[in-house]
């Protein structure tokens, strides 16, 4: 009998210390909890910060594309008009050979001096249009990041995580 009261004593203890730890634990949790609740808020302030920063690669990135084109553009007329100077330099040679007299010369060069013109306005004609497409192309980028910074934030405001489509693609 001694020994039963004992071991009901030890179950009453062991009960109240359950009680105690339930009760410790309730209050710990609690304060994870809040802790947890202040993470997250830090954690999706860390998000929209990663988002911004992806974004603005994104535009970095387009704009060195741009840039790279623009130059290839410029490099690629520039052997063209090279070419295109050393065949009428050519024909100029052998027309002058061919043709003694001043009025015909005169002539020749105005014509060579029209058709120099004429490629002369087509590359800046080229260069402007690819200049409008890039800008077109850029617009477009800033809005859609604009569409989808609003949606990201949107969905952090309803304690969702984001769809990863609102991300910019890697590489672009």
């Amino acid at each position: 009998m001694h020994l039963v009261k004992r071991t009901s004593r030890l179950k009453k203890v062991g009960l109240g210390i359950l009680v105690v730890l339930a009760v410790v634990l309730y209050q710990s949790n609690k304060d994870r909890l809040a802790l947890a609740i202040s993470m997250t808020q830090a954690q999706s302030n860390k998000l929209v910060r990663d988002f911004k920063k992806a974004q603005k690669n994104q535009l970095s990135a387009l704009s060195h594309r741009n840039k790279m084109s623009l130059k290839e553009m410029k490099i690629s007329q520039s052997a063209r008009k090279k070419e295109w100077e050393q065949k009428e330099k050519e024909a100029r040679h052998l027309f002058f050979k061919e043709h003694q007299t001043g009025p015909e010369r005169r002539q020749y060069i105005k014509d060579f001096l029209e058709r120099r013109q004429v490629m002369v306005n087509v590359h800046k004609e080229e260069l402007a249009q690819l200049k409008r497409e890039n800008e077109v192309r850029r617009k477009t980028l800033i809005d859609a990041q604009k569409s989808n910074l609003a949606d990201f934030m949107e969905a952090l405001k309803r304690g969702e995580t984001p769809s990863q489509s609102l991300w910019p693609a890697p590489g672009q």
